[in-house]
């Protein structure tokens, strides 16, 4: 009996499911067709298609352009991105449809929502959604490309800084050689020996670090390429310093397109148009003393002061990413000022050992000293490359809607 009232049970869910698919077989067949989303259909089935990353041995040589196009062409975020734009073209298409219907001349009507579709107002909302989206491809590329960017010279950064590293340890060898020689011939004590046996390992220990950091680099790249974790990368491109001379300055570069196109002034500027011709739509049939005219001239009121905060907000950020451009330039031309002179007082140092005019934690200290400079430096260009990027792309990004 039991087995028999499964079966039932089981019969009765197969024809519950099957009723489902016909209603919603029957309501579709009534929906109005929009020939225009299929081409959107179509679109999104064509998928881009990118060689695999020449990876032979474990060893991957790449180019940072190389990384940036395989990057770009398998970003999930790309691609969801993407997808956003497809949905939002569809919706376009569709408002665009119910617009024409709603002024068609056998279309009439008095309701508010009406009126809205008969004057574009949730037109004009997909439109925004739809340019929104195209924006936000455009952001998510740049992101994409960025995070790539900071990785690869952030590892090329950290290779140059093992060169550096392994400068200084060759120094603190060849310093412990010397005191260790002026030892044995009684002219430097135990303790000078010990000092400069402490510097070698420190610098040793240094190198070592700079060398898993470099491991770990790696694996940040290998990890956003999607290949295997220890694949042998090695960047190919050296770390080219952009040349600020050509670098045009806020009072050149800012103009009304530039602010315009900056995202949340984009953003803003659909939204008080949309506020505004909604507004104009709602007073056309509501009087000033009801809450619906009053809500809608406060959304209006709202969006517009939006709109002006953001886009003086977009103007003092193009103004400190080019403050920050210049600092880290300034930063850059200090940074090797220090290092150079800080290994010119190595050598003197070293001299002035060697002759008994000085002791051996001043020499000890000179190493030390150059191995912090040296990272500094590197740091320096890093930060001046991905500060160079940012104030550039603020002063360049394109209009979306185009």
């Amino acid at each position: 009996m039991l087995t028999n009232s499964k079966k039932l049970n089981n019969q009765s869910c197969v024809l519950k499911t099957i009723s489902i698919f016909i209603i919603i077989a029957i309501t579709l067949s009534f929906m109005p067709f929009n020939p225009e989303n299929s081409k959107v259909f179509a679109a999104t089935e064509q998928a881009s298609n990118i060689e695999a990353l020449p990876i032979e041995n474990n060893t991957l040589n790449i180019t940072l352009n190389q990384a940036i196009t395989y990057m770009t062409a398998n970003s999930s975020a790309i691609k969801t991105a993407q997808l956003q734009i497809d949905a939002a073209q569809i919706n376009y298409n569709d408002a665009n449809f119910d617009y024409k219907q709603a002024n068609s001349n056998d279309s009439r009507g008095s309701t508010l929502e009406f009126a809205k579709v008969k004057n574009g107002v949730y037109l004009k909302t997909a439109e925004m959604n739809l340019n929104i989206a195209k924006k936000s491809l455009d952001d998510v590329k740049y992101q994409v490309t960025s995070d790539i960017k900071n990785k690869y010279y952030t590892l090329k950064s950290t290779i140059q800084k093992l060169d550096k590293a392994n400068i200084a340890y060759s120094y603190a060898n060849e310093n412990l050689w010397i005191v260790k020689c002026k030892f044995n011939v009684g002219t430097a004590s135990i303790i000078d020996v010990l000092q400069a046996t402490i510097t070698k390992a420190q610098a040793k220990q240094n190198c070592n670090t700079i060398t898993r950091d470099i491991d770990y680099a790696k694996k940040a790249i290998n990890t956003a390429l999607k290949i295997p974790l220890e694949t042998n990368i090695v960047p190919t491109d050296s770390i080219q310093t952009p040349d600020i001379s050509s670098v045009k300055s806020p009072n050149d570069a800012i103009n009304d397109e530039v602010i315009a196109n900056q995202t949340d002034v984009y953003k803003s500027t659909f939204q008080a148009q949309i506020d505004e011709l909604t507004f104009k739509v709602t007073s056309g049939i509501y009087t000033p003393n009801t809450f619906i005219y009053k809500n809608a001239e406060l959304a209006m009121s709202t969006t517009n002061q939006t709109l002006a905060n953001a886009k003086d907000s977009a103007t003092l950020n193009i103004y400190k990413a080019y403050n920050d451009l210049n600092n880290a330039f300034d930063a850059i031309e200090v940074s090797k000022q220090n290092e150079d002179m800080l290994n010119q007082n190595y050598s003197n140092l070293q001299i002035k050992y060697e002759q008994g005019m000085v002791l051996i934690g001043e020499v000890n200290n000179a190493i030390a000293n150059l191995k912090d400079a040296q990272i500094q430096t590197e740091n320096a260009i890093l930060n001046y490359i991905l500060a160079f990027d940012n104030y550039n792309h603020l002063i360049t990004l394109p209009n979306s809607a185009e």
